[in-house]
């Protein structure tokens, strides 16, 4: 009987060993997966992705448009731009999006509050495949406070980064078509 028990655990080292051997194999492999992984991702450099890429361009669209050092109204004042100055966006938008973050300041990147700037402004797109189109107060995140109609055109006064500003609020740009 204890030499029945004493096989039973002998037996039972034996298979704990051979698992952990295999549970330490397998993590042996992962690792050295996750090393290979990171040496390819390393070898594609950060200048080969973002060169492909052309920045969007803004242009100021008030008298003096001040440049802060975070995305609210009372952030210290960086730099400062004038009517008609271009600006190079980072692609970086406030959590309100409100707010969007370009190349200038001493720190090298600014934010600008996005109702001063634009693509480009005053042309028409229409509403020409979805029933209805969100219109809302702030781009992405902003409330529902309309609609636009399919077959219905409106004036764009203002773009930003796919955004474009109508009279009545923000509308998405990937969802009506240029006339």
């Amino acid at each position: 009987m204890i030499s029945d028990i004493l096989m039973a655990i002998v037996l039972g080292i034996r298979l704990v060993w051979t698992v952990g051997k295999i549970v330490l194999r397998l993590l042996i492999l992962g690792l050295l997966i996750l090393l290979l992984a990171s040496l390819v991702l390393k070898s594609i450099s950060a200048e080969s992705l973002t060169d492909s890429v052309e920045p969007t361009i803004l242009m100021v669209q008030t008298k003096l448009l001040n440049g802060r050092s975070a995305p609210r109204k009372t952030a210290s004042i960086e730099s400062r731009f004038d009517y008609g100055d271009t600006l190079e966006e980072t692609g970086r938008w406030s959590k309100d999006h409100q707010w969007v973050e370009v190349v200038g300041g001493e720190t090298g990147a600014v934010w600008v509050y996005i109702s001063y700037v634009s693509e480009r402004s005053h042309f028409k797109m229409t509403n020409e495949k979805h029933k209805l189109v969100k219109i809302r107060k702030w781009p992405v995140t902003g409330r529902v406070i309309g609609y636009v109609r399919k077959g219905q055109a409106v004036e764009i006064e203002q773009c930003v980064l796919g955004w474009g500003r109508t009279k009545k609020g923000w509308i998405d740009l990937g969802y009506l078509v240029e006339e």
